[in-house]
């Protein structure tokens, strides 16, 4: 009798594969992949406290309008950019992707310098232009670093030190600058050049990973990269699409708080410019710790849905409480946003390498990175609106908490759906095999599927023999592998119930 033979699972394929490199390998690509976008993020938060200087350069002859056009043309690229610059990724690898991405926001750092020497505003709007190209895709390839040599064994840890390393590089480039410009007497062209030289430290850091990298692969111990045609990655699943709108909602609401919160609590509360500040601080300073813990807990226990709808149950119950002014003190309200602005970041985007096929990593994160753009871009501008309207910031606060609202909805329809890729979100990491749980079990009854019934016959009828008596076990113990094979055939066979539920795999059926 003829089998037809099953078609192989295309997503269990990869899911079962493991992570690149040695331990020591991995742990120095870590560190490489939180140093790589050092200069992207110290250079984006540097413009704010040299904003001071820069304005009473008589010179350069800026007003608010300009400044503020200097800051929107960071973001403007990244709206459409980082999804051609993932696809870059997938087409030729993490490495290259890496080491040109890097390069472009060092070549866009050092005109903006310049044309800050030269006072010309132009080649300033076109460097903030060119920086926005190279750190949006930068952030992208870090991601994609992380799920190449972290996918199914720490990919949430690695994540979370990334996203810790990501909130003292904001920190850097607010507290630098400043002290650098006090420094050399008030010339923030010096906080510039401080910019300039975290750049370089990145290109730097992807010129080692580059190198490392193309020794994983020489000794076939690195990441198996699956190269994709030109947006052949686009066949996404819909829960990516489902995390990524969750993404653009909470981040709107994330960073468009983080810009007016400083302002709100001097408004709402009367607190001072220092003690504002301070409060305000709590964002990026629980971060450094809270990311690492999410993604360690994350890998042990898995339910990242279910993670992600109480962190959008802490957002609702934060920003309602500072919109109703429930106490004097804004501490507690502060400290619920906290836990969940640095928490959420890891759980969806460790969630990426878990639904979405290699071949399409790169375009994925680009994607996330656009959605985030976009919901930056648009929350700052509805905040500011909002706040002009009212003369409050009780209905931004609201609007805030209804986002919050949104994705723990939206958190709960993946959960109900039962989707594979939404399950697959549930399990925990087996750190021993570098695969998930849940797909290890899958693989297991899918091979057995795989072999035809006369061959579980044999190995049923075989097994009954094995079972009475021990086979005795030469030097090298074959024979006791396979009476353990015997075994596990038996388990398998018989959890089925009935042969009847095999007739599936043969013709006709």
């Amino acid at each position: 009798m003829v089998v037809q033979p099953v078609k192989p699972d295309r997503m269990a394929s990869w899911k079962k594969a493991k992570p690149g490199g040695s331990i020591g390998e991995r742990r120095l690509v870590l560190v490489l992949a939180c140093i790589i976008p050092l200069g992207s993020h110290f250079i984006r938060k540097a413009l704010g406290p040299l904003k001071t200087a820069m304005l009473a350069d008589p010179e350069l002859n800026l007003d608010n309008t300009k400044f503020a056009m200097l800051l929107s043309a960071t973001s403007l690229p990244n709206l459409l950019v980082p999804i051609f610059g993932g696809a870059l990724l997938d087409m030729r690898g993490s490495r290259y992707g890496t080491l040109l991405f890097v390069l472009i926001t060092l070549i866009g750092q050092i005109c903006f310098t310049i044309s800050a020497h030269f006072r010309v505003f132009s080649g300033l709007l076109a460097s903030q232009i060119l920086i926005g190209i190279g750190a949006g895709s930068t952030v992208v390839s870090q991601a994609a670093i992380s799920s190449e040599y972290f996918q199914g064994t720490e990919i949430g840890f690695a994540i979370g030190i990334m996203e810790s390393a990501h909130n003292l590089s904001n920190w850097m480039g607010q507290a630098i600058p400043a002290q650098v410009v006090a420094y050399f007497g008030g010339k923030f062209l010096a906080g510039l050049w401080a910019g300039v030289f975290c750049c370089f430290i990145s290109l730097i850091a992807a010129i080692v990973y580059a190198l490392v990298d193309s020794r994983c692969k020489k000794k076939d111990t690195g990441p198996c990269s699956q190269k994709s045609l030109f947006f052949e990655s686009l066949s996404l699943p819909q829960v990516f699409f489902a995390l990524a709108l969750f993404h653009m909602l909470f981040s709107t609401a994330h960073q468009s708080f983080d810009n007016i919160s400083a302002n709100l609590l001097t408004v709402r509360f009367g607190d001072n410019a220092v003690k504002a500040g301070l409060l305000a601080s709590i964002d990026n300073a629980m971060g450094l710790l809270m990311a690492p813990l999410m993604g360690q807990i994350l890998d042990c226990f898995g339910r990242r849905l279910q993670f992600a709808m109480g962190m959008a149950l802490l957002v609702m119950i934060g920003q309602l409480w500072l919109a109703l002014a429930v106490t004097s003190n804004p501490l507690l309200p502060l400290i619920l946003l906290g836990i969940s602005n640095s928490s959420v970041p890891t759980i969806l985007r460790s969630s990426v390498p878990l639904v979405v096929n290699p071949s399409g990593w790169g375009t994925a994160f680009g994607i996330f990175e656009a959605f985030e753009a976009m919901g930056t871009f648009s929350g700052n501008l509805a905040a500011g609106m909002l706040k002009d309207l009212t003369s409050s910031y009780v209905l931004v606060n609201l609007t805030f908490a209804l986002f919050g609202l949104v994705c723990f909805l939206i958190a709960l329809v993946m959960v109900n759906k039962g989707s594979e890729e939404a399950r697959a979100l549930a399990f925990p990491l087996d750190h021993s095999s570098g695969v998930c749980c849940a797909d290890e079990a899958k693989m297991e009854q899918k091979n057995s599927l795989k072999s035809s019934p006369e061959t579980r016959l044999k190995d049923r009828s075989s097994s009954k023999k094995g079972a009475h008596s021990m086979p005795e076990s030469n030097g090298n113990g074959s024979s006791r592998r396979e009476f353990n094979g015997v075994l596990a055939g038996v388990k398998q066979i018989s959890s089925y119930g009935s042969f009847g539920s095999l007739e599936e795999g043969l013709p006709g059926h």
